[in-house]
């Protein structure tokens, strides 16, 4: 019996679309995969090493090739080689089946062969996987989404799962959440979808060679005679044609979505990052430094080079970073980035731009304010232009807001109050000045600048002070300040009661001290510490969060956006897109966990 015929593999593999499905893979092709895909092999000899096999299942002729070798490495616990004894050994496989128009990959434990594997191949469309396994008796068992806001401190994924979520899944805000990756089931057969990488799983038993790729043909006709349908997955972000759309895009802010890098951190998969620079040592990079310098929206700057336009990201790690408007996707390139290598556990590595790339894990906002680019696939969310009156409704106007010169204003040893001038002296005689209590929350661990409560009601302020109009990054900074702290909305016993040594000391700022009272109104803390708690035990807690920043006037913000919805040019147009799109967030997530939001601002 062939060694071949004793291997059994799961129903899990990617599925491509060849770009020349006039003929199968040239064997010189796949000569230069298996070679690269090996280089690291134990010994010179591969355990099975078959290639351009032919097959035919039902009428259709196909060809595979397969190889499975041995590889080793040092393990991470330890930091140099110690004996060979200490190596760790794992089998890895690669199984590549040309049916002339599309491919089947399974593989495992294969890395840093992207590029040569997947030449002239491009991912399943989005809307075709996310209905081929789908009909009106399906139940939607799991949904792994992805956040397109660019608020940096928004959950920037969630995964749901029920027996069936069209029956308890909310649809409100879902437009502003990508699919990233599905589970289904029909009459017990289940199946997941990753559609950023057009990876199919089927549950079940593994099975030998020439079942699985029947399975694969079954797929590939799915795939083939695809006819569109509306279904509940309707409700997510709509994937529009990328290639038909990329001359027209101006991409204005991206944001890279660092949920894949933390779970290789956190799996141990991804151990570290080096500066390699010719004629230089290797220099450690510690990752939390490369997590804190990726985690900002970065502004983009059209250059214009007469014909040619380059899109510049605004950063300080590497001033030569560029977004590249590809043929079927959009990438970043920079000479110095490249120097930034990630090392991982199985002793591979890829730049830090090329791991990116690869995962196109960014999220990018363009002038077209209804479009944003994330997981290799442009998407709409065309409802964003309708909301706009909707959105104006959190805006509260008060002329006060004229007179503030500052956040905090000036202070002495003797101040008991902020000046006037100031936007913390505005909340205290315009918001919290009828609250039971209202706490000075401001810098340390803070919640909130102030931490009010009133009746039924608890309210998280939030303030900033901005000297141009319509500062997308002040309001980003603020956004991102009020939704970081919505889970301390809800704090725990022991959480509060450490809040009681802050909040019973005077307000001091840097070298400033002042005889400032944290405690702004009530009768004492313990006393209002206490109310907390049994305001968070009443089943009609009014959760709110009030924004007040002096940089919005309501009236010119209304004007912008009726502008901005009836196409027509005006100078702060890209502020005022990324204003819209943090606000949206904004409110998607206040309203997801059941939670006001007032904004103050000028008039």
């Amino acid at each position: 019996m062939a060694i071949l015929d004793h291997i059994i593999l799961n129903e899990n593999a990617y599925f491509y679309k060849k770009e020349d499905s006039s003929k199968f893979i040239t064997r010189k092709h796949i000569n230069e995969i298996f070679t690269k895909c090996s280089e690291d092999k134990l010994g010179k000899k591969y355990l099975l090493d078959e290639r351009k096999k032919s097959m035919t299942i039902g009428t259709i002729n196909i060809e595979y090739s397969i190889c499975i070798f041995k590889l080793e490495y040092l393990p991470n616990i330890i930091d140099e080689e110690i004996s060979p004894k200490w190596r760790e050994q794992k089998l890895a496989y690669l199984l590549i089946a040309d049916f002339k128009d599309y491919i089947f990959i399974s593989k495992r434990n294969i890395s840093g062969i992207d590029k040569l594997l997947y030449k002239g191949l491009t991912v399943i469309d989005y809307s075709i996987l996310n209905t081929i396994f789908i009909d009106s008796n399906t139940s939607l068992e799991k949904f792994s989404l992805n956040n397109t806001s660019i608020v940096q401190d928004s959950i920037r994924g969630k995964t749901i799962e029920a027996l069936d979520l069209k029956k308890s899944f909310s649809p409100y805000g879902a437009g502003r959440y990508v699919l990233n990756s599905l589970r289904v089931n029909n009459e017990d057969e289940k199946t997941s979808i990753a559609f950023n990488t057009s990876r199919i799983t089927k549950f079940g038993e593994k099975k030998y060679i020439d079942e699985l790729l029947v399975w694969a043909m079954e797929v590939i006709e799915k795939i083939k005679t695809y006819n569109p349908i509306s279904s509940f997955l309707d409700v997510f972000a709509t994937a529009i044609d990328y290639e038909s759309t990329r001359d027209t895009l101006v991409p204005i802010s991206l944001l890279f979505n660092l949920r894949k890098i933390h779970e290789d951190i956190e799996s141990g998969r991804l151990l570290g990052c080096e500066l390699l620079i010719p004629n230089l040592p290797a220099r450690q990079i510690p990752l939390k430094k490369i997590l804190k310098a990726l985690k900002n929206v970065f502004d983009i700057e059209a250059v214009y080079y007469g014909l040619n336009t380059n899109f510049h990201l605004k950063n300080n790690f590497a001033h030569d970073l560029v977004l590249n408007i590809n043929k079927k996707s959009i990438t970043l390139s920079s000479v110095k980035a490249q120097n930034l290598i990630l090392q991982f556990q199985n002793g591979k590595k890829s730049s830090l731009l090329s791991y990116f790339n690869y995962y196109n894990d960014y999220i990018i906002n363009f002038e077209d304010l209804s479009l944003v680019y994330t997981n290799r696939k442009l998407f709409k969310d065309s409802k964003l232009i309708n909301y706009i009156d909707n959105f104006i409704e959190a805006f509260e106007e008060n002329d006060l807001l004229n007179i503030v010169t500052s956040e905090k204003g000036t202070f002495s040893n003797t101040s008991t109050q902020f000046t006037s001038d100031s936007i913390f002296s505005f909340i205290e005689n315009e918001i919290t000045n009828t609250t039971d209590y209202s706490f000075l929350d401001d810098l340390g661990n803070e919640w909130a600048d102030y931490i009010s409560i009133e009746d039924h009601s608890l309210h998280f302020i939030h303030a900033k002070h901005g000297d141009a109009l319509f500062s997308a990054s002040s309001f980003h900074e603020i956004v991102g300040q009020a939704l970081k702290n919505i889970g301390n909305m809800i704090p725990s016993d022991d959480e509060l009661d450490k809040k009681s040594i802050l909040w019973s000391e005077n307000f001091n700022i840097d070298s400033s001290k002042t005889a400032i009272n944290r405690l702004r109104n009530g009768p004492s803390v313990a006393q209002g510490i206490s109310a907390y708690k049994k305001l968070l035990l009443n089943p009609n807690l009014k959760r709110e969060i009030f924004l007040v920043v002096n940089f919005i006037s309501k009236n010119s913000l209304q004007d912008r956006l009726t502008k901005l919805k009836n196409g027509t040019s005006f100078s702060e147009k890209n502020q005022v897109i990324q204003i819209l799109w943090l606000l949206s967030g904004l409110i998607n997530s206040c309203q997801e966990n059941g939670i006001g939001v007032h904004i103050i601002c000028k008039p």
